[in-house]
């Protein structure tokens, strides 16, 4: 392949041409590597500080022995920031990551050489994408099947539906206690860890904080109990291990759920009104799922069909990084349960993520250059709109903070959004699904 003489007059050579990956050989010899070379090793005869000579006046044989690495490196580091963007822009590349120096050869005064490593953005031609066959399940909200939902809402204990009960707390199954809840180091109580005000607690099935259950036992409305902790080395909180953590809980209020029928709302202190109410609530709710559900199944089957249709390689060093972003996550998620990552957890999921994320990056250019053809854009007003629809004010920030990726997981719904528009959707009635 034809040399490319550009900065400093290092000679470029393409060395290797793959789909998403170009590899450039650059040299840099003889009088034109002196010329470097020399302006760095009068940079450190300018200043560099030498037991036995004064500033200024340290030989060239001098610097060179002691301080030969130095000049090397910032020589190295001169030519790599003038070749990378000038390779780049030369070719036209569409850099996805930042280059790799995969070989590297430094002769002093004769020559340096070395292999650079550009992750590219792969170029797609797009398979079939309009016109796509998708089966829909479609299946109508009875009245049976909101009173089994409604039903099952009164039966599971939500704190709505709880009636009042008495103290004092005494281990019983159905009793749902509402807390103050606090916890900080021992000997550091205006500096909680972390608190809840005013949370209902199932006793039946919430065993965290630790000692809560026993803790509670003979207490009632009103009543406030402090209790210690020695925390383990297990603790799924790594700065917490080995302290000794004081809790503190206030009873603000009991409720219980008995064993009327949850078939009688007027069980529960609903009349008929509230009840009506309550389950054009539920019926509501079921058909917000049963369109979620429906939508997902379809999306589902679209990633199936865009990734069998349009198969192309993506660059490595994308994958790479995704796995690595799925293992963050599995790592958080064993955390949260208390078990411990291990090197084989890590080792095992990366195998089975490689694919994955492979996919995950594939799909993200159809995405894009999906829009592209059909001019599917994304604005301000959209991600605006998407935050004043967030649930709380955690999600609103990291929305704002994470602009980038909102903007695109918009686009992302409205490139989906055009292609369930334009597929062959055929409606399956329960029976036939």
């Amino acid at each position: 392949m034809e040399a490319i003489v550009r900065t400093l007059g290092a000679e470029i050579v393409l060395s290797a041409d793959e789909a998403t990956r170009k590899t450039y050989t650059v040299t840099l010899a003889g009088e034109r590597l002196r010329l470097v070379e020399d302006k760095w090793t009068k940079a450190a005869q300018d200043n560099a500080k030498i037991p036995g000579f004064r500033k200024g006046q340290i030989p060239k044989d001098v610097v060179v022995t002691q301080l030969g690495s130095w000049i090397k490196e910032k020589v190295t580091q001169e030519i790599l920031s003038s070749v990378v963007g000038d390779i780049a822009k030369h070719n036209k590349l569409k850099v996805v990551t930042s280059p790799v120096v995969s070989r590297m050869e430094y002769g002093f005064s004769e020559k340096l050489g070395f292999d650079l490593v550009f992750e590219i953005e792969p170029t797609i031609t797009l398979g079939a994408y309009k016109g796509l066959a998708l089966k829909r399940r479609l299946r109508d909200i009875k009245p049976e099947d909101v009173d089994a939902e409604f039903k099952r809402l009164l039966a599971e204990g939500h704190p709505y539906y709880l009636l009042p009960a008495k103290g004092p707390i005494n281990g019983q199954d159905k009793l749902w206690v509402l807390l103050d809840l606090k916890a900080y180091p021992q000997g550091q109580p205006q500096d909680p860890a972390w608190q809840v005000d005013n949370e209902y607690l199932n006793l039946a099935e919430d065993t965290q904080p630790y000692g809560l259950r026993d803790a509670l036992a003979g207490k009632s409305p009103g009543d406030t109990v402090t209790w210690s902790v020695d925390l383990g080395e297990d603790c799924p909180q790594e700065s917490w291990r080995g302290k000794k953590f004081v809790f503190e809980a206030k009873v603000n209020g009991l409720k219980t759920l008995k064993e009327p029928d949850a078939g009688d709302p007027s069980a529960f202190g609903l009349d008929e009104g509230k009840t009506t109410e309550l389950k054009d609530a539920v019926r509501n709710a079921l058909a917000q799922r049963r369109e979620y559900r429906e939508r997902q199944l379809m999306k589902d089957q679209l990633i199936g069909e865009l990734l069998n249709e349009n198969r192309f390689d993506v660059p490595v060093g994308e994958v790479d990084a995704r796995v690595q972003d799925l293992l963050k996550r599995a790592e958080h998620l064993f955390s949260v349960q208390g078990t411990a990552f291990t090197p084989q957890h890590q080792e095992e999921l990366k195998i089975k993520y490689k694919i994955e994320a492979a996919n995950d990056v594939r799909l993200a250019y159809l995405t894009r250059e999906i829009a592209k053809r059909e001019n599917v854009k994304v604005s301000q007003e959209d991600l605006d709109k998407r935050i004043e629809a967030a649930q709380d004010e955690q999600e609103k920030q990291y929305l704002k903070d994470h602009k980038e990726d909102a903007l695109f997981d918009i686009l992302t719904e409205k490139v989906f959004d055009f292609l369930i528009a334009n597929a062959k959707v055929e409606t399956e009635s329960p029976a036939e699904a």
